[in-house]
């Protein structure tokens, strides 16, 4: 069984003071199937789309490390792969002279160098595939690329739940 993507289109009528409304016979709703070729297209998602709540505690009893991709929901494992634009705040990890190679994207300032932890889905680590990205850490920015979704452990230790192999990155 192949999945479609749908769109729905709702349109909202806003009444007028004083004017009586008349009921509708039917549902003003149209629903067309996406396009194949439409799948490949640049999905737009924020960090809100990424978070989810874990049913049950992440942490694995053997190793004490995290695991959340056993509880990923379908959305979110959908997006394993695809082409992504998410909108975020740039925080430098690996840098070649004032240029970054390796960075977070931070879903706020906040949990940037200062200020609370970031949870699990607040933040995306990346890595230019292409041209270096220029070190614009103090306003939010644009980031494209291939979106990769679970866990991801460096040395026994839980790093990331989410990649990004970012190509474009705009303001």
């Amino acid at each position: 069984m192949v999945a479609v993507p749908c769109v729905a289109v709702w349109i909202m009528i806003k009444p007028v003071p004083g004017a009586a409304l008349k009921p509708l016979e039917s549902p003003v709703v149209a629903v067309t199937a996406a396009k194949s070729e439409d799948i490949k297209e640049t999905l737009g998602i924020d960090f809100t789309k990424l978070s989810f709540v874990p049913a049950k505690d992440p942490v694995d009893a053997k190793t004490g490390q995290p695991r959340y991709a056993d509880q990923l929901p379908e959305t979110i494992k959908g997006y394993d792969g695809r082409k992504v634009r998410i909108r975020g705040f740039l925080m430098p990890v690996k840098m070649e002279g004032n240029e970054v190679r390796e960075f977070l994207i931070m879903a706020n300032q906040m949990s940037c160098c200062f200020g609370t932890t970031p949870r699990f889905w607040e933040f995306v680590t990346a890595k230019a595939t292409g041209d270096a990205v220029p070190n614009l850490m103090d306003r939010p920015l644009t980031f494209e690329g291939t979106l990769r979704v679970g866990d991801v452990y460096e040395n026994g230790y839980w790093t990331q739940l989410y990649t990004l192999e970012c190509t474009a990155v705009g303001k």
